[in-house]
């Protein structure tokens, strides 16, 4: 038999097919979005702030997109420098249309609320 014409393996058996499986949560992201130029032209703070967004959208549950709180202590501790550097990657990632910020309190705590955006290419403004 040809290789052309030889049936797919990946699994054990004859005939069985290899499951695709992950074993956990994850955050997908469009290729479209990870070849656009705007997101080659993130800095390392925006990149990791996308992802501190992603990670709280998954504690929510895929669910409160658009009301995700994440104080600055929890953007800090996830190794964004300091306020100033967090202020700048928020900005650099609203500008660039990869989220909307809004701000505002929570208790004593500064909190803002992230709403991660499609990319920017297919962003459609509401």
């Amino acid at each position: 038999m040809s290789a052309a014409r030889r049936p797919h393996r990946t699994a054990g058996k004859p005939g069985e097919r290899k499951r695709n499986s992950i074993g956990g949560q994850f955050a997908a992201r469009l290729i479209e979005m990870l070849a656009s130029p705007a997101f080659r032209a993130l800095s390392l703070s925006g990149h990791r702030m996308l992802a501190r967004i992603e990670i709280e959208l998954a504690a929510h549950g895929g669910q409160d997109n658009g009301k995700l709180p994440i104080t600055f202590d929890q953007f800090r501790a996830y190794g964004i420098g300091d306020r100033n550097m967090i202020a700048a990657a928020q900005r650099e990632i609203a500008a660039l249309g990869f989220a909307r910020i809004e701000h505002g309190r929570a208790g004593n705590r500064h909190r803002e609320d992230h709403r991660p955006s499609p990319a920017p290419e297919r962003r459609r403004d509401t």
